[in-house]
């Protein structure tokens, strides 16, 4: 288990450049914001022992050692978590651990191509999923698992790509300094692209951040197709996609349906509403904001099906025969904890909040059950510390009742004030709202990390 800080507490070891120390079996990291000579190809060579992490200084190569050495030595699958705040360093550590593991593998079968193309589909997701925000330039807006499948000799077979909760919204129009996803920068930034798709037109300003913030070229998008052998029609399609939801969020219907190669009458579609009247279908306009409404909801589709279809092709590239597998080596990413201050909190970081809830009750757990072992193997009194209520009483309240509540709010119809009266009812210890109503439909709920100001306009619009 590896968890990512970005708290206090790791101030002396960022300015010692030591990252990373232990609590029982979890690496706690620290982002040094810099790159440390701590990840050479010796260095890795000294952590292939699993014994290493008794021996060698605290090392996410060294957690990366210990999981892979039981899973080859008892033929058990082993899991790597990385949890941390957004900004923290998670990709990063997700990054080096696939990195480790490719090294141990090439060292320990010969076979290391099936991991060299794991690592490749790692950065080709990178493009399509992740974006740049307040806190990271390269920030991860899904949750991504990625198995690798081994025999009982240590030997990879075949790998397998699992996304959770992309953050969709991120292709309509995000506000500065947030960006969109790297791919649009890639595409719009193509000279090739721009010639052929009449790209010059279209203004910067849609995609939040007018440059990107990692370097992000279509050429290294291609590139990295053409070493995972995907078909052509991939790359194609993700081209497709992104001057299609461009088009489409400038409301150009005709360009978005050349370019997807749909129906003409696509226009008349998202400008008109479909009603069954007994026998007779009956189409009335929209009005300018279910437009705008329908035309967001359109983008988030395409990309997901887009995202989809990706990642559908890089486990077609990357599948085995399941049959001979023993074991699996796990590396689970997920979006770190994330709280907005220019502008308010919604439905995608509630999930996001959500998610980071449930791991960090893990690792606490986690971390009391081996301070007990540790106790208790050395003879010593043990008493449980007091952790619990005041840890769970955000994860209380979205379980018991923020998610219930919005269902029910959606199913009524209710407005997003009357979500906000009910939600601080029903929790009053995890959640308040401001005593003066304002504009917005606003309350704050108290997480593990910190308390977020969420909106509750944006969970009632989303919520469907």
């Amino acid at each position: 288990v590896l968890s990512v800080s970005s708290s206090s507490p790791s101030c002396l070891r960022f300015f010692a450049a030591k990252p990373y120390t232990y609590t029982g079996d979890i690496c706690i990291a620290v982002n040094p914001y810099q790159w440390l000579p701590l990840y050479s190809t010796e260095l890795r060579e000294q952590y292939l022992d699993g014994e290493s992490k008794k021996q060698m200084p605290p090392h996410v190569y060294a957690t990366s050692a210990s999981a892979f050495q039981h899973m080859r030595d008892n033929s058990q699958s082993q899991s790597v978590l990385v949890s941390g705040e957004s900004g923290a360093g998670k990709t990063e550590v997700a990054r080096l651990s696939l990195q480790y593991l490719s090294h141990a593998c090439d060292a320990s079968s010969q076979s290391s191509v099936l991991l060299e193309d794991v690592l490749r589909a790692n950065h080709l997701m990178e493009f399509i999923g992740n974006a740049e925000t307040q806190h990271n330039g390269n920030s991860s807006r899904f949750g991504k698992l990625l198995s690798v499948r081994y025999a009982r000799d240590g030997a990879p077979l075949g790998a397998r790509v699992t996304t959770h909760l992309l953050e969709r919204c991120r292709v309509v129009a995000p506000e500065a300094p947030d960006g969109a996803f790297r791919i649009f920068y890639a595409v719009l930034d193509d000279a090739q692209s721009n010639d052929e798709f009449a790209l010059h037109a279209i203004p910067r300003i849609l995609l939040g951040r007018v440059d990107a913030a990692v370097p992000s070229s279509w050429s290294t998008f291609g590139a990295l197709c053409d070493a995972l052998r995907l078909d052509p029609s991939v790359a194609r399609m993700v081209q497709h996609t992104v001057v299609g939801i461009l088009s489409l969020n400038l409301r150009d219907f005709a360009h978005m349906a050349s370019i997807l190669d749909t129906e003409k009458n696509v226009a008349y579609t998202v400008v008109n509403r479909r009603m069954i009247v007994g026998n007779e279908v009956i189409w009335t306009a929209c009005d300018l904001d279910e437009i705008k409404a329908r035309c967001r909801a359109l983008a988030m589709h395409l990309y997901q099906r887009m995202f989809d279809a990706v990642v559908a092709a890089l486990n077609a590239h990357l599948a085995t025969e399941e049959e001979q597998e023993a074991a699996r080596f796990n590396v689970l990413d997920m979006f770190g904890f994330e709280c907005m201050t220019e502008t308010a909190n919604g439905l995608d970081q509630l999930c996001i909040n959500y998610a980071n809830e449930r791991l960090h009750k893990l690792f606490l757990d986690a971390a009391v059950v081996s301070q007990e072992q540790l106790y208790l193997a050395e003879g010593l009194p043990w008493e449980a510390p007091p952790v619990g209520v005041a840890h769970r009483r955000g994860l209380d309240a979205c379980e018991q009742h923020v998610f219930r509540l919005m269902d029910e709010a959606e199913r009524t119809k209710g407005d997003a004030f009357a979500l906000v009266d009910t939600i601080v009812a029903a929790c009053p210890d995890a959640a308040i709202a401001p005593k003066v109503r304002t504009k917005e439909a606003i309350f704050v709920l108290h997480h593990y990390a910190r308390p977020v100001r969420y909106t509750a306009a944006d969970f009632v619009a989303r919520n469907v």
